[in-house]
């Protein structure tokens, strides 16, 4: 039987102990991280419950949110490009005068597709941090964040079109 360990042992190569070392290191630096991240948020629980309308955590609420946008903003070309095609809807609702419920169509649908890229990048990002490794499951998550978003994008074009090809047709002259 001792033979039998022994063997198994050799078969899996000698111990690098600095990789040992290195991977102790992480663990105990990631477990000090989690420990210093439960007091964290039990102070901020109880902060809540004593001051639950303290204007100093409202305004670190809107920071983290603008941190956020930014992020988005900067790693996020898709993000970029439904920016500007939403200032460019916004810039011709104004310039064909469009009627109130056009208005409200138009943003809910830059609203939502702005929503939903929102919510695929903090998706990717999860699934990024909890899978280094190639995973069919990460896959399918990171896919069915990107095509809510694709889904979206197409319903708001749709929406565009309605409000917008009817004017833009009047504007050139090709209806009447």
């Amino acid at each position: 039987m001792k033979t039998e360990n022994r063997n198994e042992i050799e078969q899996t190569g000698p111990l690098d102990l600095d990789e040992i070392k290195r991977f102790s290191h992480q663990q105990e630096r990631q477990e000090e991280l989690n420990r210093k991240q439960k007091r964290k948020h039990e102070m901020q629980a109880k902060d809540v419950k004593e001051h639950p309308f303290k204007l100093s955590r409202l305004k670190k609420s809107f920071k983290y949110a603008f941190q956020g946008v930014g992020y988005c903003l900067s790693t996020q070309p898709n993000m970029r490009i439904h920016f500007i095609i939403g200032f460019i809807a916004i810039l011709m609702g104004f310039f064909f005068h469009i009627s109130q419920g056009e208005w409200l169509a138009l943003v809910l649908v830059i609203g939502f597709v702005i929503i939903l890229e929102f919510i695929n990048t903090a998706i990717e990002s999860l699934v990024d941090l909890y899978s280094s490794d190639f995973s069919f499951l990460a896959r399918v998550s990171k896919d069915v964040g990107a095509a809510t978003v694709l889904v979206m994008a197409i319903v708001s074009v749709i929406v565009g079109l309605i409000i917008f090809l009817p004017k833009i047709l009047i504007f050139i002259g090709i209806i009447k």
